[in-house]
């Protein structure tokens, strides 16, 4: 897998290829939630968060169709309650030890939630 744009979430990976996504909560408690995969295929749970480790790692298989596309929502406490230096850190890797990240996700400007698309379009093996 690569990334293809460096102003979108827009990702290259080969049909089959197993996509690992790790998010990890820095300062501030773990509350990220994965949306469903569009291609109506099935998230594999690695490392569920924990408030010890509030990191959580989930795989998907690239499809056969032309693309996969899902969200993340990535919550903050209120402002106010919220650390400065709160953040997550969203990274991606496929077989062969190719990846992206990590990169930061930082609270909003305005509310407490950031909501964030990333498309997996087929690419060659």
């Amino acid at each position: 897998m690569k990334r293809i744009s460096n102003n979108l979430d827009l990702f290259e990976a080969a049909s089959g290829e197993v996509i690992t996504v790790t998010v990890e909560a820095g300062n501030t408690p773990y509350q990220a939630t994965f949306s469903d995969l569009e291609s109506g295929g099935q998230w594999t749970q690695l490392q569920e968060p924990t408030p010890q480790k509030p990191v959580e790692k989930l795989t998907f298989t690239m499809p056969a169709g032309s693309k996969e596309f899902f969200q993340i929502v990535y919550s903050f406490p209120p402002e106010g309650q919220m650390d400065p230096d709160a953040k997550y850190q969203v990274s991606f890797s496929g077989k062969g030890g190719t990846g992206d990240g990590p990169n930061d996700v930082f609270p909003p400007v305005a509310g407490d939630l950031v909501q964030l698309s990333y498309e997996f379009r087929r690419g060659q093996p």
